[in-house]
């Protein structure tokens, strides 16, 4: 408390304590850097977990993806996915970003090495992109006119709705996901 020499101890919330069911979404208190140590003292805006809204406002901003031909990956995105590009640092390679049209950006540059299985699904870390679509039959005849080669059915998507996987010219997976509509608007199907 500010101008008190007493110091807020905050209880240790465990993951299980996080998890227990309930209508209010559990709370632990956000301690920002003071230099050399965690400031107590003064009463902090909570950060709740889970699904639940933050105190900081996190929005997703650009993917990245290394590509040892960062030129062609970008043609690629700007043909196929109708990417256009909003920064280019005018180097070779170059380091660019792309904006999709229906919002969304990917960062490409050279990479230094290319993974092996990189359309492994189940590999660990980030696996693929998913790109949400209006109308997945449509979105795939219309990729389809444009070169995309689809090698797998549609299937269920988590959540709900229906997904199609593809890669692009590199080799990098992707998928179109395609959510129920209720009344209009966008839903997600999860438990209550």
């Amino acid at each position: 408390m500010a101008g008190s020499s007493e110091s807020k101890i905050w209880p240790v919330v465990t993951l299980s304590q996080m998890l227990l069911p309930s209508r209010m979404p559990p709370v632990l208190p956000f301690y920002h850097w003071g230099g050399s140590r965690y400031k107590t003292e003064e009463i902090m805006e909570p950060i709740h977990i889970g699904c639940y809204s933050l105190t900081m406002n996190i929005v997703l901003e650009h993917v990245a993806i290394p590509s040892p031909d960062p030129a062609a990956l970008k043609d690629w995105y700007e043909l196929v996915l109708g990417a256009r590009e909003i920064f280019n640092n005018g180097q070779t390679p170059p380091t660019c970003l792309l904006a999709l049209p229906g919002g969304g950006w990917f960062e490409i540059y050279a990479a230094e090495a290319a993974p092996e299985n990189r359309g492994n699904n189940k590999l660990a870390g980030f696996r693929h992109l998913a790109l949400r679509v209006d109308s997945i039959n449509e979105a795939k005849a219309e990729l389809e006119r444009r070169g995309v080669r689809f090698s797998e059915v549609i299937r269920p998507a988590a959540g709900g709705g229906s997904v199609l996987f593809f890669a692009d010219c590199e080799g990098n997976l992707l998928h179109l996901v395609e959510r129920p509509k209720k009344e209009g608007h966008f839903s997600m199907q999860f438990p209550v």
